[in-house]
């Protein structure tokens, strides 16, 4: 009943992996009082299980995002990318739209159960296999016509996304505005799939 809970059977810790367990948002290793209370048992996928483990904040101001009570507003979630040396995508936490202490919050929720890591494979992923496409459009119909179709998949993007916080989002919305990005040398940059396997993904530093 609980797993079944999550919207579109999606872990609500991470927003992309598949719920298959059950959290316990408060561990009942240290809190068992509250190891069968409905609001502490919280749908989650296994990855973002193991990487929680048992750990908890000794200070509200410190705690893990809750499902159910934390629901933040505005636009949080920033995604940046370099070309060179190499082709790096990472992930940061804005401030402007949520102040200092959820922006903490929210980096520390990514940093433990790390999701920065999972956003950059997924967006590394996206970026190899939209590779060839891109350079397509830039050599056959040039500059505004690749800014035109990333500017559509950024709104096709924001319409699936509840929340405009997840990790397409924020990619499709740094591309739009990386002048870098415009450059064929450095979308060749981009591994193309047969390489994907060997190209390392960066979490947030």
């Amino acid at each position: 009943m609980i797993r079944a809970s999550a919207p579109y059977g999606l872990c609500p810790y991470c927003g992309v992996g598949y719920v298959d367990q059950v959290d316990h948002f408060l561990p009942k290793s240290k809190f068992h009082e509250f190891a069968l209370t409905s609001v502490n048992l919280v749908p989650i996928c296994s990855r973002c299980n193991k990487n929680k483990g048992a750990k908890f904040a000794k200070r509200g101001c410190d705690q893990y995002i809750h499902p159910y009570f934390d629901l933040v507003e505005g636009i949080w979630l920033n995604c940046k990318i370099v070309f060179a040396p190499e082709v790096k995508v990472r992930f940061v936490i804005s401030a402007e739209d949520v102040g200092e202490a959820m922006a903490n919050r929210l980096e520390r929720h990514f940093d433990d159960l790390k999701i920065g890591e999972l956003y950059a494979a997924y967006s590394s992923s996206y970026l190899s296999v939209m590779r060839q496409q891109f350079l397509d459009l830039l050599d056959k119909r040039g500059v505004n016509a690749l800014k035109f179709d990333v500017s559509e998949q950024l709104k096709q993007a924001e319409r699936e996304s509840s929340t405009g916080n997840d990790w397409k989002v924020a990619l499709l919305r740094c591309l739009v505005s990386l002048p870098e990005f415009l450059e064929r040398d450095n979308i060749k940059a981009i591994p193309s799939p047969e390489n994907y396997p060997a190209w390392r993904c960066t979490a947030p530093s």
